[in-house]
């Protein structure tokens, strides 16, 4: 504002008085609590003369020359320069403060300027203050203007200020309920500022491959955010495993994909346009779930002794997450109906007695761990059998050209037939517990006599002699 040399620095003087003041005297801020400390707001300047009321806003940054961070709006230039490098106006210029402003609680603002000349004030882009004019400094506040803002909320802020002639002071204060003071640089931030860690992370609901999270959403920073960063460790934090998922706003999540009987730990950070946040503190350690059992493998049954079979197997590629305690074998007659034969097998093979020769039976088996039991196995068959019966020779005699031999063991329930290796044998005849065989060699040779014996449900029985006969 044009004024004589004289009165404008009076009133300067006067002004600078009243905001040192101002600036001794105790303050009360309304929640002073927030999510970070700023640094202060960006501000420009370039050459702008005219009547203030006659200048035009000008958001665009790249027409003014960058100044640095201003700490706060507290400044009294006076009659000198503003001191930013490379710009030497002490009039005639204007200057632009863009940035962040964090509301410390919830409530109505008041904000009021100080200027020589004017000051426009926009938060989120809507005008707060308009005090576009040429004027002295007031003793007191040249303007004001209300606007709400929520705890842990950062909004824009642009700040103009525009300097006709003689002195230049510019100066923002805001009071929420409590007394006037100069907006503090811990709630002016001269850039994007990403969100704050997420707090309350609880872990719930574990199945065998899943745990629940849930959290309390941070202070966003300067941008909304826009999804949550999960990772979650199986060895105590050493290393952690990003879980992959739809961007979501949502502050629960179900982590999937987990390995069973596992004890896991997470942890989480929230995400905006500006970046990732720091992470929440870690969660308590919770377990996934065991499960049961996969079933055994290469099952398999042999009958190699009477009235039972060995049944034998691979134990399941998977115990489920805890370790197996038994097996349980069954066995069936028909593949329809089973009934168990044991269920406190171990190792990996089981003798199965009690059965009757020479029926087929079909068995398959399961594992048991801490859970319960797991899958059947795929079946195998087996036929028990009795023992075999093996002739046992007596003494040969020999008579015309021929030879005979009583076998002594002989037993009607089992069929007993001879053969020879070269010449021919008379069939047997039978006596009670002995039964004779008669050979006729081949001239000149040495012929031996098999006699087998099979009975159904009874394994093969056999014996070889041989004799001479010349």
């Amino acid at each position: 504002m044009r004024r004589s040399g004289f009165l404008k620095k009076l009133r300067h003087l006067s002004v600078v008085a009243s905001v040192l003041l101002a600036l001794f005297s105790p303050l009360t801020l309304a929640s002073p609590a927030q999510a970070a400390t700023g640094d202060g707001l960006k501000w420009y300047q370039k050459a702008q003369s005219g009547s203030t009321p006659g200048i035009a806003l000008d958001s665009n940054t790249a027409n003014y020359t960058y100044c640095g961070i201003s700490p706060q709006i507290n400044y009294a230039w006076g009659s000198g320069s503003t001191g930013c490098a490379g710009r030497t106006e002490t009039d005639g210029f204007t200057i632009l403060w863009t940035g962040y402003i964090l509301g410390p609680g919830t409530g109505t603002y008041t904000f009021y300027n100080q200027s020589d000349d004017g000051i426009v004030l926009k938060i989120s882009g809507t005008t707060v203050i308009n005090n576009w004019v040429e004027q002295g400094a007031s003793a007191t506040y040249n303007a004001s203007g209300t606007y709400s803002m929520t705890a842990g909320t950062y909004y824009p802020i642009e700040v103009y200020f525009h300097e006709n002639a003689g002195g230049a002071d510019a100066r923002i204060f805001w009071n929420n309920g409590g007394s006037q003071t100069l907006i503090p640089q811990a709630n002016l931030f001269s850039a994007n500022v990403v969100p704050d860690a997420p707090t309350g992370l609880t872990v719930s609901g574990a199945t065998s491959s899943s745990i629940n999270l849930a959290w309390t959403a941070p202070s966003s920073g300067t941008q909304s955010i826009s999804d949550y960063t999960i990772q979650y460790s199986a060895n105590s934090g050493s290393t952690w495993t990003t879980f992959a998922h739809t961007a979501s706003t949502a502050t629960s999540a179900t982590v999937s994909g987990l390995t069973k009987a596992t004890s896991y730990i997470f942890k989480v950070a929230a995400v905006s346009s500006v970046g990732t946040g720091s992470y929440s503190a870690n969660s308590t350690a919770l377990s996934t779930l065991a499960i049961v059992p996969g079933a055994p493998t290469s099952v398999a049954a042999s009958s190699n002794a009477d009235s039972q079979s060995v049944v034998t197997w691979v134990a399941p590629a998977d115990n489920g997450g805890s370790a197996i305690t038994a097996y349980k074998i069954e066995k069936s007659t028909d593949g329809t109906n089973w009934t168990t034969a044991t269920s406190a097998a171990s190792g990996t093979s089981y003798t199965v007695t009690g059965l009757t020769n020479g029926t087929t039976y079909t068995f398959r088996l399961s594992a048991q761990n801490s859970i319960g039991w797991g899958s059947t196995s795929s079946t195998a068959t087996g036929t028990p059998k009795g023992v075999a019966l093996n002739p046992a020779f007596g003494s040969v005699s020999f008579s015309n050209g021929s030879w005979s031999i009583p076998v002594t063991n002989y037993d009607s329930n089992w069929t007993f037939t001879p053969s020879v290796t070269s010449g021919t044998v008379i069939a047997g005849v039978a006596s009670g517990s002995t039964i004779t065989y008669t050979v006729t060699p081949t001239a000149g040779t040495s012929t031996a006599l098999t006699v087998a014996t099979s009975r159904t449900g009874y394994f093969q029985g056999t014996a070889t002699t041989s004799a001479s006969y010349y």
